[in-house]
């Protein structure tokens, strides 16, 4: 198991994605969102989708060379098509209008469509927050192509994971900054477990008879992903699943009948995929400096509680990732052989292993 630094990871995505098709600024803009990703402690949106995004680029789903363009203009909305863009090309440019329609208009919504993989969208809302502004990130998918967690009481998938994300400033080292799927876990974490070839925390799937389990291998064999809360309480990660489809996909106009299924709006199955950003100036509700200050004695209140036995103590939203993000850069970042392995077969794949030597072993 290799242990790649930041460097490692970034210079390596780019030359493949490079190879691939991908200008280098996409390519730059890629190769860092993934390498962010593994630093913050989220394999499942790092290195490990590499592979995806090259099969994206092998079977259209991706143009590596695309750009978004805005296709709806109108005072604080705005709705980009991202023209099978990179997700992460499209999503910077709709965070980056979000911001300016913000400062502007004191609110910033920019829908997205026709876009790749986003990866980890806590990442857009830390560029808004950077603005001190207040930020919600969602993306939506459903469908027959996009269908892995199951409605709560239902056997098969039929949403996406779905993820939220919602972002404040604050005088904490970090901001307030919560990143999630509204399934029990993101498919990428699956995706590790089995490369790690460990079994699932609880009873995060159905195999493809609707029955509970923990081997992910059952969910990548017809199976499906429960929504969060699990088999108790999982109305609430539908609800909100539901939510982060209609404001992240339905409202942006998506819809994909590619697999001849019909639209899921006209009772088919195709596939829907879109996102929304939407950025708040704090500034327009009063000086941003006692909002931070109150956020943050908010953010004391709460973890001033003694720890339950075991536990660290209480940590804030996104306070975990800055921590991680500290350690990863001293000790490096730890890729599982099954991942690696894939990995180098595309350095040679596309002949890019002389400007990547010296390699991690």
């Amino acid at each position: 198991m290799p242990t790649l630094t930041e460097h490692d990871m970034q210079r390596i995505a780019f030359s493949i994605l490079h190879a691939a098709g991908a200008p280098e600024a996409h390519a730059k803009t890629v190769s860092d969102h993934l390498s962010l990703a593994n630093l913050s402690g989220h394999d499942s949106h790092g290195f490990i989708r590499i592979m995806q995004y090259i099969r994206d680029i092998k079977n259209g789903g991706v143009v590596p060379d695309a750009n978004p363009e805005t296709v709806l203009d109108f005072q604080a909305i705005a709705q980009l098509d991202g023209k099978k863009s990179f997700g992460q090309v499209a999503m910077t440019a709709a965070t980056k209008l979000a911001i300016e329609k913000a400062r502007k208009f004191g609110i910033g919504m920019i829908t997205v469509k026709n876009l790749g993989h986003t990866g980890r969208i806590g990442t857009y809302n830390e560029m808004i927050a950077r603005e001190n502004m207040v930020g919600l990130v969602c993306t939506g998918f459903a469908g027959a192509s996009q269908g892995i967690v199951s409605p709560f009481g239902g056997k098969t998938g039929k949403l996406g994971t779905n993820p939220i994300s919602y972002t404040f400033p604050s005088d904490e080292e970090g901001p307030i900054l919560l990143d999630m799927a509204t399934s029990v876990g993101a498919e990428g974490k699956l995706r590790v477990y089995r490369a790690r070839g460990h079994d699932l925390p609880d009873k995060w799937v159905l195999d493809s008879e609707g029955n509970p389990s923990e081997n992910p291998n059952d969910f990548y064999e017809g199976g499906a992903i429960l929504p969060v809360g699990g088999l108790a309480g999982g109305h609430k990660g539908f609800g909100l699943g539901m939510v982060a489809t209609i404001l992240g996909a339905v409202m942006a106009e998506t819809g994909d009948d590619s697999e001849g299924t019909g639209s899921i709006y006209d009772g088919g199955d195709g596939g829907i995929n879109g996102s929304t950003v939407i950025a708040i100036n704090a500034q327009a509700l009063g000086p941003i400096d006692e909002t931070k200050k109150r956020i943050s004695n908010f953010v004391k209140f709460l973890k001033d509680v003694e720890p339950m036995d075991g536990s660290e103590g209480v940590l804030y939203p996104g306070e975990v990732e800055i921590r991680n993000r500290v350690n990863k850069r001293a000790s490096g970042v730890e890729i599982e052989d099954a991942t690696w392995n894939q990995v180098c077969e595309l350095i040679d794949e596309y002949n890019v292993r002389a400007e990547l030597e010296p390699l991690p072993n």
